[in-house]
């Protein structure tokens, strides 16, 4: 598996996360959101180049808007 592979699966991870808090908590307005630091040195740990990490970066946020 690639660093590339983890890093969707990681973001995948989050946003199940963010989905079971707000199905059991109900919505608030980060949702997903609070875990960007986390997913940030996250990336920086794996082998990516800057295109890779800027395609998961925008990943991350279009799904964390659609919850």
């Amino acid at each position: 598996m690639t660093d590339y592979q983890k890093a969707r699966r990681k973001i995948k991870a989050i946003i199940a996360e963010a989905a079971k808090e707000r199905d059991t908590k109900g919505y608030r307005e980060n949702l997903g959101y609070d875990q960007w630091p986390f997913f940030l040195g996250y990336l920086d740990a794996l082998d990516l180049t800057y295109p890779e990490k800027s395609k998961l970066l925008a990943e991350f946020d279009r799904q964390c808007d659609n919850l």
